[in-house]
């Protein structure tokens, strides 16, 4: 915790040094989030896009993952757009903004997103997974299961094996409810 404390103070020295150190207020807001403050990192990232929005990729990211998590699914979504309007073109944004959508229940666009991050980074086993998330709620449950496999394959962690276990669990269930059913 001291640790994130003295980032901040010296981001704080380095931003009275220079108002313009956009970097300096990246660092504070990945401080703050640590910290759990989580409003005023946010202002921090805001400040840095407005010094630098064309090579800002660390404040969008650090915006658009604390708005989601925040469930601010929109404003996510929002920033995620302009983000890509500004031509960075980042696997974690298109992952983001994917993650906003499926929360917003835009699954169809949650797809788009995934796609486009795993185009860019074709080992973002978080945007395999959130994919297979997307697809689930659209009951494609075969390409669901794939996709928690794959994100298994391509990091070795063991969520993604559950998340494909517990569907697959989930679908035996639904299939000996039917037949008992008939």
């Amino acid at each position: 915790m001291n640790c994130f404390l003295e980032a901040i103070t010296s981001c704080d020295n380095a931003i009275k040094v220079n108002p313009t150190a956009y970097l300096a207020l990246n660092y504070k807001a990945l401080a703050l989030i640590m910290l759990g403050y989580a409003d005023e990192a946010l202002i921090n990232c805001q400040q840095s896009l407005q010094i630098n929005k064309k090579n800002n990729l660390d404040a969008y990211l650090l915006i658009t993952f604390t708005l989601n998590k925040k469930s601010q699914f929109q404003q996510a979504r929002i920033y995620c757009d302009q983000a890509i309007y500004d031509e960075i073109r980042s696997a974690n944004i298109y992952n983001n903004k994917g993650f906003a959508l499926l929360n917003l229940k835009d699954y169809n666009g949650a797809i788009q997103c995934f796609q486009e991050a795993i185009k860019i980074n074709p080992q973002s086993d978080e945007a395999f997974s959130n994919m297979g998330d997307s697809l689930s709620y659209l009951n494609q449950f075969e390409a669901a299961i794939n996709n928690y496999d794959y994100a298994y394959q391509i990091s070795n962690n063991d969520k993604y094996k559950v998340k494909q276990l517990t569907l697959e669990l989930e679908l035996e269930k639904s299939q000996i409810k039917s037949i008992l059913n008939y």
